[in-house]
């Protein structure tokens, strides 16, 4: 992004070397485009001031919060998934990542391997919107491989 910032003040300078600044239209998108980055650079310095480390080697294990890996069985489906809660800027739903935000990561949070939850799904997935799941396990990525889930 700070790359960024000098390339777009050289477009400015160059756009208003054109002339009539009125309708000029290089000039127009390079300050466009100069709002929009230093606007990104902003917010990413506030993401920067509050970020909290979480040391995952010593996290609780026993409940369910951001980094937690957790194994859920489908009680209707009768099938098991395996999630990792994480920030709604790092969710990648394919790749097993949810948010804390959405409506299973809300319906995890402070929860405990065995506790039954129903989750209300938003694509409706099933028969039914509405999901029954048991919790097996919560790990840490730290602690490397799940554990065993044949229970």
């Amino acid at each position: 992004m700070r790359n960024e910032v000098p390339r777009i003040r050289e477009a400015i300078r160059l756009a208003r070397a054109d002339g009539d600044v009125r309708e000029n239209s290089p000039l127009d998108a390079a300050r466009e485009q100069q709002q929009f980055t230093e606007r990104r650079i902003r917010q990413l310095q506030n993401d920067l001031a509050r970020v909290e480390i979480v040391d995952a080697a010593n996290a609780d294990t026993e409940k369910v919060s951001i980094g937690s890996r957790v194994t859920l069985q489908d009680m209707t489906l009768l099938t098991r998934r395996i999630f990792t809660l994480v920030d709604i800027r790092e969710a990648d739903v394919s790749a097993g990542k949810i948010s804390t935000v959405s409506p299973i990561g809300q319906a995890l949070m402070g929860r405990s391997a065995g506790d039954e939850l129903t989750i209300n799904t938003p694509s409706g997935s099933g028969p039914t919107p509405h999901r029954r799941y048991r919790g097996i396990a919560i790990w840490r990525h730290v602690h490397g491989a799940p554990p065993d889930c044949n229970g």
